[in-house]
């Protein structure tokens, strides 16, 4: 028999939802700081109110400003003018809620199904009346001090409000390991409150406690009412070997300690040995890799690996800036397996620049060509660190894959490796000697490599050229600052164990050290051709693979700048490989996934390649 469990988006079981009413000006700096932190939630207004300032101690929103102040959140009712409703007529009652969706409807351009009760009354006939007027579910203000998921979603009774015992339940929710039940964190209230008790670091140390962790599915009211409802109409056979999901939306269970999406409208076999991958949220923003040792875990084979080669100081004497240089580099040395059989390589150069070409057949006019830049914090690894995979992707995409030798800092700093990379990227092009399709030119980089790839792509001559990038765990922001992506240790699924917890903070402040021997005082830190996160994205930049492991320092960014990409309209996959940490790209041979992300890799290539004619 068996194990069955519905789970939250992504195969987690927590989720945290907010709840805020009647839509008063402060609603402007609570939204700006759920943003800040990834938080979601839903607002209640009172669309009769909007604009008002007469008569009220704190004045409402304008209605104007309602679609977007309020964007990546939940409109909901709270009725048109905030009337008692068991002191009001039903008549009166069926009104207020009716007008309320009709106005609200109309300002934020889609269906509202949502409500909460003013002053948090109600009765069995209201609640009909809430069913009359369209409205699926409406929060009370009777808190549970539980997490529990509400047994009748028109009567759906909220945690705690944010005056209550916010973060003693919040350490007590983020704590909870038990996965038997799903668990839902409930936080209401109004946001005037904040201004009115002059508590505005409440809700900012809550935010930054609870946001940003990737065990946690956050979601509006709404997305959890149709995201469960969803999850009930699964349709699983009498051995409940498949399921068919009749729905609209994609509904996660784990089926025997193994996490599997079943796609809307699909019917999905449950095999227990597989492990495919999944999205980790229903905008399909990031697929998530799980690798053998199950979610929220390193790798043991990578762990093993890891253990036997633990970096060396190998003496080497040379300093630069008052830096160990020379074991740097030393500890950047090739480990990858030769897997690739049928590739040549050839030393050359190009602008003067030494590069590698990795290719199966010279001649193919049909082939695309991927420029790679290697990684190594700018001040080492080299072309030979990535040859092995840059073989094995060569061979499987049958494209033309050249490896760039760029000038290292420190003795070389800012911006000579961008002008190198540029000048490289121009002779391919120019060069007819060098024979692939013109309009499949990739440009990609793995670290410090992705962060030059970036530095490329935001030079317009170039850019025109590139038809797509892909970027392994990219170094995106240097400032130091993380204004726009925050870093935390416990923001990592599981990983408690002393390899997770290494991995994951093992490059925490390295940006210092990168600055400092990479830019050398030439550029500031929020200059975005070393911290590209601060780039204004040009409306043609090129379709983006971003691949990140999950226990790796850079993911937090490297996943911040693929959100930006998506939400400035470019095409983007982001590829989170679970178990991996910094580097595993290098490790072919040695760890599965990053066979798996080598494949990956090719298929990407291989999307826009002509047929030959």
């Amino acid at each position: 028999m068996k194990t069955i469990y519905t789970c939250f988006p992504g195969g987690r079981f927590k989720a945290l939802t907010l709840s805020y009413d009647d839509g008063k000006v402060m609603d402007r700096r609570l939204v700006e700081l759920f943003n800040r932190y990834g938080l979601k939630a839903t607002f209640h207004l009172n669309s009769g109110l909007l604009g008002e300032k007469e008569g009220h101690r704190y004045p409402y929103v304008e209605a104007g400003e309602v679609r977007e102040l309020y964007r990546g959140h939940e409109i909901a009712c709270h009725t048109c003018t905030h009337p008692t409703l068991t002191r009001t007529p039903k008549p009166m009652i069926l009104e207020e809620i009716l007008e309320d969706r009709k106005k609200l409807e109309k300002l934020s351009g889609y269906p509202v199904i949502g409500m909460s009760y003013p002053n948090g009354v109600f009765s069995k006939e209201i609640k009909e009346a809430m069913r009359q007027c369209g409205i699926c579910y409406a929060r009370t203000t009777k808190d549970t001090g539980r997490f529990d998921l509400p047994e009748d979603y028109l009567e759906w009774n909220p945690t705690c409000r944010h005056t209550g015992p916010l973060m003693e339940l919040t350490r007590e929710f983020l704590d909870r390991e038990y996965d038997q039940r799903l668990c839902l964190f409930y936080v209401w209230g109004h946001s005037y409150e904040f201004e009115q008790d002059q508590n505005w670091e409440q809700m900012e140390a809550f935010a930054r406690e609870a946001g940003g962790r990737d065990e946690i599915w956050y979601a509006s009211n709404l997305e959890i009412y149709d995201y469960m409802k969803a999850a009930s109409e699964l349709r699983f056979t009498a051995d409940c070997s498949r399921v068919f999901n009749p729905s609209a939306l994609d509904v996660w269970i784990k089926a025997d300690g193994i996490v599997c999406q079943i796609p809307a409208g699909e019917m999905t076999e449950l095999r227990g040995e597989n492990r495919k991958p999944y999205y980790l949220d229903q905008e399909k923003r990031i697929c998530y890799h799980p690798s053998t040792a199950g979610e929220g875990k390193m790798d043991p084979v990578l762990v093993h690996y890891r253990e036997g080669r633990p970096p060396k100081t190998s003496g080497n004497p040379y300093y630069y800036l008052g830096e160990p240089i020379g074991d740097l580099r030393d500890n950047m040395y090739p480990q990858a397996l030769p897997l690739a059989k049928e590739i040549k390589i050839e030393k050359r150069k190009v602008a003067g620049i030494p590069v590698r070409f990795y290719e199966k057949d010279s001649e193919e006019k049909g082939r695309p060509c991927l420029v790679f830049l290697h990684g190594g914090a700018f001040i080492g690894g080299s072309a030979e660190t990535v040859e092995e995979p840059c073989r094995l992707l060569a061979e499987l995409s049958g494209a033309l894959v050249i490896s760039v030798e760029y000038s290292l800092a420190p003795e070389a700093a800012f911006p000579r490796a961008i002008e190198e990379c540029c000048a490289v990227l121009e002779e391919v092009w120019k060069d007819p000697e060098v024979i692939f399709d013109r309009g499949h030119l990739f440009l990609g980089g793995d670290s410090a490599g992705g962060n030059l790839a970036l530095a490329c792509l935001q030079e317009k001559e170039i850019r025109r050229k590139i038809s797509g990038s892909i970027l392994l765990y990219p170094v995106t922001d240097l400032s130091g600052k993380q204004e726009l992506w925050s870093w935390k240790a416990e923001s990592y699924r599981g990983g408690k164990g002393e390899m997770e917890r290494h991995c994951a903070s093992s490059l925490a402040g390295s940006e210092k050290q990168m600055k400092k021997l990479y830019v050398q005082g030439k550029a500031e830190g929020r200059d975005p051709r070393i911290s590209p996160i601060y780039m204004k994205v040009p409306e043609d930049f090129p379709r983006t693979l971003l691949i990140t492991a999950e226990y790796d320092y850079l993911r937090m960014q490297g996943e911040a700048f693929g959100r930006k990409l998506s939400d400035a309209g470019i095409p983007v996959r982001i590829s989170r490989y679970g178990g991996m940490c910094h580097a595993f790209f290098d490790l072919l041979g040695h760890v599965e996934q990053a066979g798996r992300c080598v494949r990956e890799m090719a298929e990407f290539l291989a999307e826009g390649r002509l047929s030959e004619k």
